[in-house]
């Protein structure tokens, strides 16, 4: 094999100095990837499943690991009772104002009720518990300074949850479920 130039002094010519480049590379990536940034690290966004133009998740239509935020379509709340709600083992309390309300899947709801202040909040949590029946357990308070717990009585088991607002308001969510039946 002729070479059109001399090969530099010392080092071989062929296989194992492209080799050893692509090694070289290979190193230089790998150190690169491990030092990039979390995807919306530092930029006060998060990045978060579903938020991808393609199916499947992790990335853009131009192959991209790094998700483009999307608008989200404003969905409406629903503010009355889905009919099937069970209202007989959940009475919600007089005066409560519903926030949202649905129904999961079968045999699986949710209700959300909104109150204006943190006092308001604590009455209405006090009441769904007396009027329905409930026992509390696993009741333990949220990083945001609300609370949560499980709820029940002989028809339902609910999560419970207090979420507190900026403005003072908080907001009282339900996901409510019967138990499976008993085999």
């Amino acid at each position: 094999m002729k070479h059109s130039s001399p090969p530099a002094a010392g080092r071989p010519v062929g296989p194992r100095r492209v080799t050893a480049a692509v090694a070289a590379a290979l190193c230089l990536s790998v150190a690169l990837t491990a030092c990039a940034p979390e995807p919306g690290a530092g930029t006060g966004s998060q990045d978060k499943p579903g938020n991808s133009s393609t199916k499947g998740g992790g990335g853009d239509s131009s192959g991209s690991s790094w998700s483009k935020p999307r608008h989200e379509p404003d969905i409406t709340k629903q503010k009355t009772l889905p009919k099937g709600f069970p209202t007989d083992a959940f009475a919600v309390p007089k005066g409560a104002t519903i926030d949202d309300a649905g129904e999961r899947g079968p045999g699986v709801w949710f209700v959300v009720l909104s109150a204006k202040d943190r006092a308001a909040a604590d009455a209405l949590w006090a009441e769904v518990i007396s009027t329905n029946g409930f026992a509390e357990q696993d009741a333990a308070e949220t990083p945001e300074g609300g609370r949560s717990a499980t709820l029940s009585n002989t028809r339902l088991t609910v999560q419970a949850l207090t979420l507190p607002g900026k403005d003072g308001a908080a907001l009282l969510s339900y996901d409510l479920s019967t138990p499976p039946p008993s085999e």
